[in-house]
Parts: C-alpha cells; structure tokens; sequence
C-alpha cells in the first residue's frame, strides 16, 4: 500500500478568525504511532479534484415561484403606488379619489412590479439557464 494512502485520522488545526480546519494526516513509517505528519498537498489535490460534485435539486412548481413573487413584492408595489398617489396630489394638485389618481397609483405599482418581475425572472434558475444557453449560442456564432 501506498504510504500516501495510509490516512490515520483528520486533524484540527485552529484558524486566525477562531474557526476550525480539518487536515487529512497519515502516520510516517520512520515516526512513532503517536506522531502525525501533514499529507502530501498534490496528493489531497488529486483526492478533492477525484470527488463528485455536489448537486442540489430544487423542489416547486411554477405556481409556488409565483406565488412566492407576489409575497416578496406586494408591499414594495404597495408602497410605490402610494408615493405616486401622494406625489399626484400634492405635486400635480389630482383630486383625492379620482381616476386620474388612481392611475398614477396603478403606474406607480406597475412599474415597480415590472422592473421586480425582470429581475426575478433573470435570476431564477430558468433565466439562469436562458442566459446561459444564450451566451452558449453567441459563442457558437463566433467561432463560425
């Protein structure tokens, strides 16, 4: 066997912010059973390069994900709304409850909405995954 492949134990090893390292050690032939020396570095290398990796699956629909849009953006497009509202009546003079109030309120909302949904969009996994493949498709017309 080789003497590389001999690990005896993992050694904790304290770190500057007070955490702690783990090493792969391994008993030298030469040492006593007492005494551990450090593994090679080119051969934990190959060890940790060798591992799979590790791959998470996320669980939910389409309709939990929208459902989870519209709790996480609700109140930030409420509150858009309302600050259009207000700046329509003290800034443009609007009557309280008008139409016209109401739609600077559904702008306010909308527009907040939207620019929330792009970016939701963009970094979810499927928009992941589509900028991805796009950026894939632009390296393949390149290289034609």
């Amino acid at each position: 066997m080789n003497q590389d492949q001999k690990i005896v134990t993992m050694k904790p090893i304290l770190r500057r912010d007070g955490g702690v390292t783990y090493i792969p050690v391994r008993a030298e032939e030469e040492s006593t059973a007492g005494e551990l020396a450090p593994m090679n570095p080119a051969t934990l290398a190959e060890r940790q390069s060798a591992a799979q990796p590790v791959q998470e699956h996320l669980r939910g629909d389409y309709t939990s994900r929208a459902i989870g849009f519209s709790i996480k953006t609700w109140q930030i497009a409420l509150l858009a709304g309302l600050g259009m509202w207000l700046l329509a009546r003290v800034g443009a003079g609007v009557p309280l409850f008008s139409i016209k109030a109401m739609l600077w309120l559904l702008a306010g909302a909308s527009v907040v909405w939207m620019g929330a949904f792009a970016l939701d969009l963009l970094l979810s996994p499927a928009g992941v995954a589509w900028y991805n493949s796009r950026r894939q498709w632009n390296h393949l017309d390149r290289e034609q």
